[in-house]
């Protein structure tokens, strides 16, 4: 089994689990813990988590890519890399759509390509997911205040530019592979700590 970087907490109501998620961040347990408290149809009440800083979102979310990167090939990172970069790229693209803030871990295509690698479902909480239980089934979900986060759009970008546009590219006069990080448009140095040929 794999060593998980972030603790898991479950909260159970009658003995059924009705929500869990990674972290060990003190307000998100207290926010969680009063939501869950709250007598059914009363108000949400208003959010004890204070939003991310870029600086925040840079180190969680290369944290996570390190673990994601050891777990797996250098292909494996790159496809697992930019769906994650599809997958938060559509919640900053249309935040209040609650479609886009939800994803099944048993979704097929985000098994295969992230959640099946260790440090990939971490991924996906560095940027602001949490885990939940939804009608008996797990869920990664952002809120919507997370989603609208002006740092969550700034992280994407630098990971987009982290992350190689093609495995390789061959020049045409040599047949030759450049490596990505020779690629223009793509540096070598990258915040989330991944080392050189953009990665």
């Amino acid at each position: 089994a794999a060593v998980r970087a972030f603790p898991t907490f479950h909260f159970y109501r009658r003995s059924v689990r009705v929500e869990e998620f990674s972290g060990a961040d003190r307000a998100k347990i207290e926010s969680t813990i009063q939501r869950l408290l709250a007598p059914p149809g009363s108000p949400a009440p208003a959010p004890l988590v204070p939003l991310p800083s870029q600086d925040q979102l840079i180190s969680q979310v290369g944290s996570a890519l390190q673990q994601l990167k050891a777990s797996c090939s250098f292909d494996e990172f790159v496809i697992a890399t930019r769906t994650l970069i599809t997958f938060v790229g559509n919640v900053v693209n249309d935040p209040a759509n609650l479609k886009f803030r939800k994803i099944r871990l048993a979704n097929q295509t985000f098994h295969s390509r992230i959640g099946r690698h260790p440090g990939g479902v971490e991924a996906m909480l560095s940027f602001g997911f949490v885990k939940v239980l939804e009608d008996g089934e797990q869920v990664l979900a952002m809120s919507e205040q997370m989603a609208a986060n002006s740092a969550l759009v700034a992280v994407k970008e630098l990971l987009e530019t982290a992350v190689p546009p093609a495995p390789a590219t061959v020049l045409p006069t040599l047949g030759t592979p450049v490596p990505p990080a020779a690629v223009p448009g793509n540096p070598g140095g990258n915040p989330f700590g991944l080392g050189g040929a953009g990665l």
